[in-house]
């Protein structure tokens, strides 16, 4: 009697299993989709709108910052200035919501912070394809980190 599996089934049981996150383990982009997730990851939009703007936040706050890229362009974002130490990367994600885009329509792609400690700085981007210095577009903020003074006890 020949009991093996067909390769198909195992494969298609392999591929599902890849494609499942185990429970509480959500990523950063799941809460902009309105995924429930812990309060902690609830992020501040910031969109290209507000290129040269400065922005304002405290300790503990956290941004999302979604920037247009071009679908199938081979062009894509890339920080190239940042105080890290004060507004810590917390990771990246091209159109997270999966929506289907058509050859040179744009989609979101996402950077992910979290403001650590006090400061004030630019944080700036710019698109550009693989070997190319010149860039296509740039984005940038100016960044101000306030540390919550405590409240006084009267």
């Amino acid at each position: 009697m020949n009991t093996m599996i067909p390769t198909s089934l195992i494969f298609g049981i392999l591929l599902s299993a890849m494609g499942t996150l185990p429970q509480g383990d959500r990523r950063p982009e799941d809460e902009l989709r309105g995924d429930p997730k812990p309060k902690a990851w609830r992020a501040r939009p910031i969109t290209k709108e507000k290129d040269g703007e400065t922005i304002r936040l405290k300790k503990g706050d956290r941004i999302a910052v979604m920037l247009p890229l071009s679908a199938g362009s081979q062009y894509f974002w890339s920080i190239t200035k940042n105080n890290s130490s004060a507004l810590k990367p917390q990771g990246e994600n091209q159109n997270p919501d999966r929506v289907p885009v058509e050859i040179g329509g744009k989609e979101p792609y996402y950077f992910y912070f979290l403001a650590d400690k006090a400061g004030e700085f630019d944080l700036e981007f710019r698109e550009s394809k693989p070997g190319v210095s010149k860039a296509r577009d740039s984005f940038s903020i100016h960044v101000r980190i306030d540390v919550q003074k405590p409240k006084k006890r009267g």
